[in-house]
């Protein structure tokens, strides 16, 4: 049984950089645009939320952090069993 859902993930990996109220407000808008309302999250649409979060984070955190950040977030979610 999944304890976490793909976004709850998503959020736990980059709150930590960028605070809880941007995590969410991210994540959201990101949501919203692709479509996806937080239940079940096809494949396609966790890689296209990744794609768009990891554009805004390379920005504040720089390429080489946001890397590590996004193979961190990638592993979480295969742990997961989301990926």
């Amino acid at each position: 049984m999944l304890s976490d859902g793909p976004i709850e993930i998503i959020r736990g990996v980059i709150e930590p950089y960028v605070g809880a109220t941007m995590a969410r407000a991210s994540t959201d808008v990101h949501c919203r645009s692709l479509g996806i309302d937080h239940g079940e999250v096809p494949p396609e649409r966790i890689t296209q939320l990744i794609d768009r979060l990891e554009k805004g984070l390379k920005v504040f955190l720089g390429a080489e952090k946001t890397g590590e950040l996004m193979g961190e977030m990638r592993r979480r979610l295969s742990d997961a069993g989301h990926r």
